[in-house]
Formats: structure tokens, sequence, C-alpha cells
């Protein structure tokens, strides 16, 4: 009569059973590899398409101090008329001199930013800056957006005395993410925070100079009025 070793076969069959049980696992884990780089390249796709179709919505107004940049703003701001909503920044000027810049905003509020007898620890050249003075006109721009009013956020400007302000770098951003036109003047030297606006795919950046500064508000103007979807 043959003898098995069923110890031997328990063994075997064992040994085969953890065997297949590797093979299931690693067949899930794979899948689970493959299903996950299938998905993020389909994500990845989806972003491409979205930054490709961004609609360029937020101008961007840089160039050389005393240029005309301001000036475009104003004059953009009197064709909008009651679809703007925003501020602009003005010289303070006695005899002649520059003593500082105050803010005003488009329902006609004013604030000194800065100003030489301001002793401030924020202090761009000789002026001493409040950035405490801009809050008035970031809550203004701050309603619009909550609002969601159809209308053209101007801000002048994107520069070192305002930065001071956390809040109104939270301001600038949210008007850039909204879904109005914003244009806005905007530092030209480097600057960590202005950089990295200018590089968004819904930014267009306008270099504004003696050459076009005339003819700039007109060709702002038509293009915020169809962003705003106004015939």
């Amino acid at each position: 009569m043959l003898k098995y070793d069923t110890t031997t076969n328990d063994v075997n069959r064992a040994a085969k059973s953890v065997f297949y049980l590797q093979v299931v696992l690693f067949e899930i884990i794979f899948l689970k590899i493959f299903f996950a780089f299938i998905e993020n390249l389909l994500m990845r796709k989806m972003v491409n398409i979205e930054v490709k179709t961004m609609p360029q919505k937020n101008f961007l107004l840089t160039g050389l101090p005393g240029v005309g940049k301001t000036m475009v703003i104003t004059r953009l701001s009197k064709l909008l008329g009651d679809k703007a909503n925003g501020f602009y920044t003005s010289e303070i000027r006695v005899e002649g001199n520059r003593k500082g810049f105050e803010i005003v905003s488009l329902s006609g509020k004013k604030a000194v930013l800065a100003h030489v007898n301001f002793s401030s620890k924020n202090r761009v050249g000789k002026y001493g800056v409040i950035p405490e003075n801009l809050n008035e006109a970031i809550n203004e721009i701050s309603q619009t957006i909550v609002q969601n009013t159809p209308k053209c956020l101007l801000i002048d400007e994107i520069g070192k005395m305002e930065l001071f302000a956390p809040q109104f770098r939270e301001i600038v951003l949210a008007a850039l993410n909204s879904s109005l036109p914003v244009a806005a003047t905007i530092l030209a030297k480097p600057h960590p925070f202005c950089d990295t606006i200018k590089k968004r795919q819904d930014v267009r950046l306008i270099e504004v100079n003696r050459q076009n500064r005339e003819k700039l508000p007109e060709e702002l103007y038509r293009l915020i009025i169809s962003c705003l979807g106004i015939p």
C-alpha cells in the first residue's frame, strides 16, 4: 500500500495559496497605481484646457514713473461712469513741490496715504506711509465683489506704499479672482507679490508709454465693456 506524505502536501498547498494571494494583491496594487495615473493625467489635461481658455479679464498697466498710468485710469473711470468702482492715487503738491499722495475713491472720498510729515515706520523714500488710510477704498471694492455688481474694479496703484497693508494684498487677489474685470496700475520694478500676479494666465500686462497713453483709455473701455457683457 502506498503512503502519502500529507504534511508535505499541506505545505505545498499552503505555499501555493500564499503565492496566489501575493499575485492577487500585486494585481490590485498595480490597478490602483494605473487608475491613479490615468486620473492624474486626465486632471492635468483638464487644467491645461482651463488655463488655455481662461479669459484675460484683468488688465495691469505698467511703465516708468510719470509716464501717464494714473491718467489712463482716471480717463477710463470717466468713460465707464457708474460701471466702475475703486480708487486712484493723486499727488499732494504745495507751491509746486510734491509733499505726499492721497487716495481718491470713485465715490469721492479722500484719504492721505503718504506724506513727508508722517513719522510712520513704513516709509518709501522721504514719505511716511499710513496703510490704514486705505481701508475705506478697500471696503468699497470688497462690497462690489461680494455683491457681484457688474462693474470694473479700478486700482491705482499696486505699489510699494499700498502693499504695506496686508488687507490691500488680499483685496487685490480677491479682485483678480472675481468674475469682475480689473484695470490696475502696477509697480514696474521687481517685487515678489507683483511679479507673481503679472504671470497669471488671466492677466494682460500692458506697458504704458508716451505713444499709446492717449488711445489706451478708449481701447480698455471697449475691452472692459465686452467683459461685462454690455452691448
